[in-house]
């Protein structure tokens, strides 16, 4: 842990195992939301994706992969 939210010591790694999920792109202003489900029966919490507006149909699904640690981002968002 690194004294911070303790889900921020993982990464989500779909380079071999993902979902339809492993396709949105990055936004600073993201229209779908990761929130941590934790279980009883599994060691690592699974991660469930929200619209945090209403999405229109055809519009792209986005969310923040939170990595710009001294990145430069180029998704154009406000």
């Amino acid at each position: 842990n690194n004294g911070g939210n303790p889900c921020d010591e993982y990464s989500i790694d779909a380079t071999y195992y993902g979902n339809i999920t492993r396709l949105c792109n990055h936004s600073c202003s993201p229209n779908v939301i990761a929130v941590t489900v934790y279980s009883d029966v599994k060691e690592f919490p699974n991660i469930a994706f929200f619209a945090k507006d209403d999405i229109k149909k055809g519009e792209e699904l986005t969310i923040d992969y939170k990595t710009h640690n001294n990145m430069t981002c180029h998704c154009n968002t406000a």
